[in-house]
């Protein structure tokens, strides 16, 4: 069953109950399927807008390609490089999301340290990939 649509009848019965404790339990049921499976609009889906964005980013830092796969995973989006910059393609919401979240973690990665007390820029890639994701796994996403 498509929980999109399981969604939106809840908030429907809702909405033309004249039950106010069965109207919030609809609601309570709609927000936890909503979070459960990741919905974010509980809209038609030809109302879901798809955007796509290029990071601003300097230099060719080796971990460029595999932060942005990580991030990616995580936001729900997808990316690909284009002419040597980032790129984030999926909902907007998500592809915005994303796109904040690599451009501040690649442009202050200098200013990090590893649990070690080494700069990250001094680390090897694999070292350096952990540590973002230890940043995300902070911030409530991956596992």
């Amino acid at each position: 069953m498509d929980m999109q649509m399981v969604v939106r009848k809840l908030f429907a019965k809702a909405a033309s109950t004249h039950s106010e404790h069965e109207a919030e339990a609809a609601i309570l049921k709609a927000q936890e399927l909503m979070a459960k499976y990741g919905i974010q609009d509980a809209g038609e889906e030809n109302d879901i807008k798809y955007i796509t964005l290029t990071c601003k980013h300097t230099g060719n830092r080796s971990f460029r390609r595999p932060l942005a796969k990580i991030i990616a995973d995580n936001f729900r989006v997808k990316n690909y490089l284009r002419d040597m910059q980032v790129t984030f393609f999926g909902r907007e919401n998500d592809v915005l999301i994303a796109k904040e979240a690599f451009e501040y973690t690649y442009s202050n990665h200098q200013n990090c340290r590893h649990p070690s007390g080494r700069q990250l820029s001094q680390l090897p890639l694999s070292q350096k990939l952990e540590s973002h994701q230890g940043f995300l796994r902070f911030w409530g996403f991956g596992s």
